[in-house]
């Protein structure tokens, strides 16, 4: 049988964290939610301002990133594109929102283990933030 990595509680919090961070510096009010591999919830932040539409769509932003193991503005582009099959996926595109920039897969040594989804700026201020807990993540992988 062989084995796979997962994401554990601790790799979460220092996720969540970096992202707290990089939002309190660019003073955006977001909502922050961290996935495994399956799209299920693992910690979820919503920040003192984050409008209320976020609280549905930074969940889904990690849903689609980790169950189509892309980033959620991929899978946006590939509808755009003509692939629009990819909007008949149950649970994965349940939002429309869940397909703007935002929500990043996690991987490690190449494989999806979970996502990031940040919802509650613009695209690249939602990006930004969700990058910053990508890139902790990946630092603790060396």
């Amino acid at each position: 049988m062989k084995q796979k990595p997962v994401l554990e509680q601790t790799d979460v919090e220092i996720i969540i964290n970096a992202c707290c961070q990089a939002a309190l510096t660019s003073k955006a009010n977001v909502s922050i939610a961290v996935v495994d591999d399956g799209g299920n919830l693992m910690q979820f932040l919503r920040m003192d301002g984050a409008n209320l539409a976020s609280v549905e769509v930074a969940p889904a932003k990690a849903r689609t990133a980790a169950l189509t193991g892309g980033d959620s503005s991929h899978v946006e582009q590939a509808i755009s594109s003509g692939r629009t099959s990819l909007l008949s996926l149950q649970g994965v595109l349940s939002q429309t929102c869940a397909l703007m920039a935002g929500g990043l897969v996690l991987c490690h040594e190449d494989v999806v283990v979970g996502a990031i989804g940040v919802s509650g700026m613009t695209p690249e201020l939602d990006s930004f933030v969700a990058n910053a807990g990508l890139q902790m993540f990946q630092t603790l992988q060396t």
